[in-house]
């Protein structure tokens, strides 16, 4: 469950083809919306060691989903001045350093840097101070037919300098005691200096790792939890090569390329690598091993989105607007529906 943005919700339909038709997953990998997806998902096995499809919808058209969603807003104070220059001052610079064939190649974080994470962000969350306002219930400690694994980041100072470790949490103790021994190496590493080669186990609350997990950079400001400062699973958007050493039969989706005007100068400008460089990489991974079986999502744009954002000329400003509670559950029936489809499709 890598990413899935706004349209999280198809994950959990693809969750219930795969189980409808005897291929349930022992295990979910969620990152950036996909860890929305992975954290329902936990809450529709707390009563139960197995789903079925009316716990899923139930829990999908529960108030905990729209109310989270809902706490996601604009910063309706600032003009497009606050965000917009130092957009337009990224992608300037992308482009140069590609014109000029001399790749922009960043060898330490600025504390300016991390501080305009916060500072041009276009949204917050409503309520929220160093603990996220989302409510998520622990995992239960009985046995489940499917665990979960969540992807984040944090921010390290490494001597005189800042580096981004990526972090993994984990609803179940076998398996944070199979990662410990297995020690897995972050391959993000290889792709920027900013990147920390090891992960760390974490035991956050799922409700911090979520929040953390869906932090996009310049969308929402950083989580600080504890003296951390925490960012998303974007970090690496599709951590294929984890999932194939935790798996014998990974489903994954071919994701879509990053945007280039916004996604991809911002993501190089904050970790040190190009989006689109490392999902080509993981394009070629998954078109030549034989464990990965392909989840077909390249249309998955023709579902509508839990929000939408809209540009206003007028007031100089992004702004967020919200469904009501039933045109809510109108949508992620409609995502639900799609993921149970794409996960029908998808063949042995």
């Amino acid at each position: 469950m890598a990413g899935g943005g706004l349209r999280f919700g198809y994950y959990l339909g693809i969750y219930q083809a795969l189980c409808d038709t005897g291929r349930r997953p022992d295990l979910v990998i969620g990152n950036c919306g996909g860890a929305m997806a992975t954290a329902l998902l936990l809450e529709a096995l707390s009563d139960s060691s197995e789903t079925s499809r009316q716990s899923l919808i139930t829990v999908m058209n529960s108030r905990l989903p729209y109310e989270s969603i809902g706490s996601i807003t604009d910063k309706r104070s600032d003009g497009y001045g606050q965000y917009l220059m130092p957009a337009l001052k990224r992608w300037c610079g992308y482009q140069l350093s590609h014109l000029l064939n001399r790749p922009i190649r960043h060898t330490h974080l600025t504390d300016k840097l991390i501080g305009n994470l916060t500072h041009h962000a276009i949204g917050h969350v409503d309520g929220e101070t160093h603990t996220p306002c989302w409510r998520f219930d622990e995992p239960t400690s009985k046995p489940s037919a499917t665990h979960a694994l969540i992807l984040a980041s944090q921010l390290n100072r490494i001597h005189a300098h800042h580096q981004w470790q990526g972090l993994l949490w984990t609803s179940n103790p076998l398996l944070w005691q199979a990662l410990e021994e297995l020690t897995p190496t972050n391959i993000m590493a290889r792709y920027s200096p900013l990147i920390c080669a090891d992960y760390h186990l974490t035991n956050l609350p799922l409700s911090v790792m979520v929040r953390a997990s869906i932090t996009d950079m310049y969308y929402l400001p950083p989580l600080c939890h504890d003296d951390h400062c925490l960012m998303g699973g974007v970090i690496d958007l599709t951590p294929i090569e984890l999932a194939c050493q935790l798996a014998d039969v990974v489903y994954a989706e071919p994701k879509s390329p990053f945007g280039r005007v916004l996604a991809e100068p911002a993501i190089h400008h904050v970790f040190g690598f190009s989006p689109n460089a490392r999902l080509q990489d993981v394009h070629d991974y998954m078109a030549n091993n034989p464990q990965i079986r392909h989840l077909d999502t390249k249309d998955y744009r023709r579902v509508r989105p839990l929000f939408d954002k809209k540009p206003n000329l007028r007031q100089g400003r992004i702004l967020a607007y919200h469904h009501d509670f039933t045109t809510f559950v109108q949508i992620t029936a409609e995502q639900f529906a799609y993921g149970y489809d794409v996960g029908l499709r998808c063949d042995e």
